[in-house]
């Protein structure tokens, strides 16, 4: 019995890692971002809709964001 368990946590996790998102989102399973469980205070972490993508509210001031986006504005494209 511990070695069926052993395997089905083994299973989980390969499903729910990066290499098994898309395993994941087939079989609607909530893939955890484990990076964004460690935040510190005062960021709120919530899904945006059914697109897959996580915002993160209060990550930069807006004159961060502001510099960010000029620099990343070169590079977009549509």
């Amino acid at each position: 019995m511990r070695r069926v368990i052993a395997k089905l946590r083994r299973l989980y996790r390969w499903i729910t890692d990066r290499q098994g998102y898309l395993g994941a989102r087939l079989f609607g399973l909530r893939v955890p971002v484990f990076p964004l469980a460690y935040l510190p205070d005062g960021f709120t972490v919530r899904p945006a809709g059914a697109t897959g993508l996580t915002l993160v509210e209060n990550f930069c001031t807006p004159a961060e964001a502001e510099a960010l986006i000029t620099l990343a504005r070169s590079q977009l494209r549509e």
